[in-house]
């Protein structure tokens, strides 16, 4: 939680890849697909270009999965200047519940696990 307060994506990356149990591994991986796709959405947004290394640390994958996941949406990469230009499009609408709403269930079950 404190990571995403900072904004920290990197460290909000390693966080949610850490090895969890069985119980909170569904939650967990979840709310790194949640994260990842709101940064991307977020950073379709923001920018015109940006370097790729930026990018990494964005969305927490290293370059090669980075360029397969931004070619699939559309996105161009010059590898030569290492410039991504994003294109912005709009996500379908999820009908799941917000990622702060999932943090609240893992700080929940976390209190319950301790009592």
């Amino acid at each position: 939680g404190k990571s995403l307060w900072n904004r920290d994506n990197p460290r909000v990356f390693q966080t949610l890849q850490n090895d969890w149990s069985e119980t909170i591994a569904p939650l967990m991986e979840f709310t790194l697909k949640t994260f990842r796709e709101d940064t991307i959405q977020l950073v379709s947004k923001a920018y015109s270009s940006l370097r790729m290394s930026d990018l990494t640390q964005y969305i927490g994958l290293e370059e090669a999965a980075a360029g397969d996941l931004i070619a699939g949406l559309g996105w161009s990469w010059d590898r030569q200047t290492g410039m991504v230009s994003p294109v912005c499009k709009r996500l379908e609408t999820r009908k799941l519940e917000s990622l702060s709403a999932q943090q609240q269930k893992v700080a929940d079950f976390i209190a319950y696990l301790e009592n």
